[in-house]
């Protein structure tokens, strides 16, 4: 079976975040029923590229691919997903 997380960004550099943060000060659409869970984030070189294998292996969104830009920071790229044992995954890009 193929890798469907880029290996060559560190996982730690992303870190574990709680769902229902994401809802302050960032306007998205995302499923309700899913908050307070506890959500695995990943970055990836290729959000859109990521979110198709989690599809093919089986997983499915749960909200939709995001783009937010950041004062001084950059454009943040993010989608959540639920993995095919339906697990929750952030995952997100930085483009400066």
């Amino acid at each position: 079976m193929d890798s469907i997380i880029d290996s060559s960004i560190p996982f730690s550099s992303c870190g574990v975040s709680l769902f229902s943060s994401v809802s302050s000060g960032v306007s998205v659409s995302v499923d309700v029923s899913v908050v307070s869970a506890v959500v695995s984030c990943v970055e990836s070189s290729d959000v859109e590229t990521t979110a198709e294998k989690i599809i093919e292996y089986g997983g499915d969104w749960v909200g939709e691919l995001t783009r937010v830009e950041i004062k001084g920071v950059g454009v943040l790229v993010f989608a959540y997903m639920r993995d095919p044992e339906g697990n929750i995954l952030e995952i997100q890009r930085y483009e400066k």
